[in-house]
């Protein structure tokens, strides 16, 4: 799914005639950090809620303010893995998209995490591993290979390349929610297991671990 598919329906932008007073209703209104601004429909620049009111009262609009806009936008061709990096990277409640400098909307951040979630079979019953590999190890088949030899399938596979180790997080959906056979199988294959979000006999609060799982997924 690209960025322009994942618009919201009901956060409005904000036009440089509005009030810093309408700006700070919007977003503790729609439980926001940051508001688009946009003149017709050219967008102008993220104002961020930290940067209201600093040397200017309510009712001055935003245009006669002068506050700062921030140029942080995505395009719209732009797939929903590298929005939701960004998202979580920037640490932005709301992510604008436009092409060719033209505003088509706006992403909300909890709507993301939870489009994300469901995309993936997260909502499904099941467990989840996150694997830390060299690139040159990452092999989907050999990983469905030790799956299937433990009965246990792949509902859905991400991964990803961290820029900063320069390996491969993969984060893998079974279909089973005790993984006990498959993390034995792959911790004899060398595999390193980062983290592991399931049901077994000693730990059987999957929900507590479904919750961390989001945790993870929206702070990386």
């Amino acid at each position: 799914m690209l960025a322009r598919g994942l618009i919201s329906e009901s956060l409005p932008p904000l036009r440089p005639q509005d009030t810093l007073g309408r700006a700070a209703g919007w977003m503790e209104e729609f439980r926001v950090s940051q508001l688009p601004v946009v003149s017709e429909r050219n967008y102008l620049g993220l104002l961020f809620e930290e940067d209201l009111f600093e040397g200017a009262s309510a009712d001055c609009t935003i245009q006669e303010a002068d506050v700062p806009l921030r140029q942080i936008c995505v395009e719209g061709y732009r797939h929903m893995l590298d929005v939701l990096r960004f998202v979580a990277e920037a640490r932005l409640s709301v992510l604008p998209v436009v092409e060719e400098g033209q505003y088509l909307g706006a992403i909300v951040q909890r709507e993301l995490t939870q489009r994300f979630a469901s995309t993936w079979s997260f909502r499904a019953p099941g467990g989840v591993v996150v694997l830390e590999m060299p690139e040159r190890d990452f092999s989907v088949a050999l990983l469905a290979h030790l799956a299937e030899n433990q009965n246990t399938g792949i509902m859905s596979l991400y991964a990803d390349k961290n820029p900063e180790t320069g390996l491969m997080e993969v984060t893998i959906k079974f279909n089973r929610l005790d993984l006990s056979s498959v993390e034995a199988a792959l911790l004899q294959h060398g595999y390193q297991i980062k983290a592991l979000y399931h049901e077994s006999p000693d730990k059987d609060d999957l929900r507590l671990r479904y919750e961390l799982l989001m945790s993870y997924i929206s702070d990386t």
